[in-house]
């Protein structure tokens, strides 16, 4: 295990100074030369032995598949709440970036696959292009291939669907076309570039404070972290127009939207909390709030501009 320092838990000064005067014994307590910060030794040994330290919740800090599995509702649950989530995962713990984006994928391809779910109803009506028809016809039928295919449709819901056009085509996919829901899922982009303006923003505190030699994993970890709740948003638009579809797009389903509306704002606000905490409790930058509050809204509005690219 590495050799760190003992440092103040206040600033992060060296304390090695301080105790190369002791001559017999630790005294109980102490005070930082540089700030001031009155502290318990103890705590300081404390903050020493977490240096490369895993923790037994974390996904990231998991060594096997089974750990990952086991540590995913813990890791959501103290997510969901940033402020505890950084209590504990601040810049001493072991770094694994390649678990931690394994795990987000592992993660994601499970939620896309629940979710898909409630696509499959929707192929079994002609309204929507199901393939039935075409394969009823021959070349290629069969039970197990015709719940295939469907699987297949529900996957990639609502993004595509399937149509029969004559005897020479089996099937065609095609993008939706009739309902807006399509369009709304490219919120998620907004996340992306939240995402992208906080690294940027960093980047540049980091120059303007002189610490460009912080780790770039800490920067790398927390971007990765950020970009879950788009990729949760992502999962709810697909969950509402299933939602939508399989009650046949009615008038009443019109408070449908505000639940969209509901997750495109818990997404930003999701995503600004993540940030802000890793401010105050990774890179503890201090005074915060002037970095925290132009971040939260530069980063927002550098989502939006960051959509706008693609349009």
């Amino acid at each position: 295990m590495p050799t760190h320092p003992p440092i103040c838990p206040n600033c992060d000064y060296d304390q090695s100074g301080e105790v190369a005067t002791w001559s017999t014994q630790c005294p109980t307590k102490g005070q930082c030369s540089e700030c001031g910060h009155k502290f318990e030794w103890s705590e300081i040994y404390e903050i020493l032995s977490q240096w490369d330290s895993s923790i037994d919740w974390y996904a990231e800090h998991a060594r096997t598949y089974r750990q990952l599995l086991r540590r995913t509702p813990g890791t959501f649950a103290r997510l969901l709440i940033p402020f505890v989530f950084f209590r504990d995962i601040n810049h001493r713990r072991r770094i694994k970036l390649w678990t931690l984006a394994r795990w987000m994928l592992l993660t994601t391809i499970a939620v896309h696959l629940l979710v898909s779910i409630i696509g499959l109803p929707n192929f079994n009506d002609e309204t929507f292009g199901s393939i039935t028809p075409a394969l009823e016809q021959g070349l290629w039928y069969g039970p197990i291939h015709e719940y295939a295919i469907d699987a297949i449709a529900a996957l990639v819901f609502p993004y595509s669907y399937f149509t029969y056009y004559d005897g020479y085509h089996i099937f065609s996919a095609r993008a939706y076309e009739m309902y807006e829901w399509t369009f709304m899922s490219v919120t998620a982009l907004v996340g992306v570039g939240v995402t992208l303006s906080w690294i940027v923003l960093m980047c540049c505190a980091f120059l303007v404070q002189g610490r460009w030699d912080t780790p770039r994993k800490l920067l790398g970890r927390t971007a990765l972290l950020s970009l879950i709740p788009p990729l949760i948003h992502l999962q709810a638009v697909r969950l509402i127009f299933g939602y939508d579809l399989v009650t046949g797009k009615t008038s009443e389903n019109q408070w449908l939207v505000w639940v969209y509306v509901f997750s495109v704002v818990v997404m930003i606000l999701w995503q600004q909390l993540i940030w802000t905490n890793a401010v105050i409790k990774v890179w503890r930058i201090k005074p915060s709030w002037p970095i925290n509050l132009g971040g939260c809204f530069g980063t927002t509005i550098g989502g939006f501009l960051f959509v706008l690219m693609f349009f």
